[in-house]
């Protein structure tokens, strides 16, 4: 039998359970570079690894962040038991989506030309996709903590 929610009631509960599904999915993609040990610079791996490490890091991060960034539906972090260093690393990976996986915004790359006797190169400094393991691990126990969040909140909107 479905039940019958007024307007915002099931519009929050909408948002939530979605929410849920990108916490899934960041979950997911942080057991795999647990699991595959994707905690690497560039430089440190041989590039096809890098470039699978940067695929799920990136999606990892791109949805972690999305139930944060839904408007007019965001999930505030305000019940939500993150202390200091959960809140830094927060904070973190929502730059990390906004200024390199989600935009590549100009103020976090340099790129300089550089010239001599016929020869032509270029200078760039790139931001890397990388969570270190620690970081990792407490960001598995942010979501954890983040989707009893969620289940308790549904449960209170539509009771067994």
């Amino acid at each position: 039998m479905e039940i019958s929610l007024d307007p915002d009631t099931k519009r929050r509960y909408s948002r939530l359970y979605i929410s849920a599904m990108d916490l899934d999915t960041a979950a997911y993609c942080l057991n795999m570079v647990i699991k595959k040990g994707w905690h690497h610079q560039p430089w440190e791996r041989r590039c096809t690894i890098y470039q699978q490490q940067t695929a799920f890091t990136t999606t990892l991060i791109v949805a972690y962040a999305r139930p944060f960034n839904s408007k007019p539906t965001k999930l505030e972090l305000s019940n939500v038991p993150f202390n200091h260093g959960d809140q830094a690393l927060h904070q973190k990976i929502l730059k990390l989506r906004n200024k390199v996986c989600a935009h590549s915004d100009n103020d976090v790359y340099c790129i300089r030309p550089w010239r001599a006797k016929g020869f032509a190169t270029d200078i760039v400094r790139a931001p890397t996709v990388v969570i270190t393991s620690e970081q990792a691990c407490r960001l598995k126990d942010m979501i954890h903590k983040l989707q009893m969040y969620i289940r308790t909140e549904l449960k209170k909107m539509v009771p067994e």
